[in-house]
């Protein structure tokens, strides 16, 4: 695979996971207790961290540049901000 292709890869998965990282993030700000309340947080904790580790795997996959490691930590972070995004629309 092109070092530009893996480059736009994770850009796009970094993008994206760290939007879905702030939706979950907003989602879970919650101060009252309520049942509501408790089901956006228990959202927020889904969504949240596939997400994040798709956006921390999408910089790794940056900063390898050329080697293969990168193409597969690239492949990963696009992935995981998909399953992400599944399971904020469910």
């Amino acid at each position: 695979m092109s070092p530009g292709l893996v480059r736009t890869i994770s850009l796009v998965s970094l993008l994206g996971c760290l939007l879905l990282v702030l939706h979950a993030l907003l989602l879970g700000l919650h101060v009252e207790d309520t049942p509501r309340a408790l089901e956006d947080a228990a959202e927020a904790e889904r969504v949240g961290y596939p997400a994040a580790l798709g956006a921390v795997l999408a910089v790794v996959a940056l900063l390898g540049g050329r080697h293969r490691w990168a193409v597969v930590a690239a492949v990963l972070a696009l992935v995981l901000g998909v399953t992400a995004l599944v399971l904020d629309v469910r």
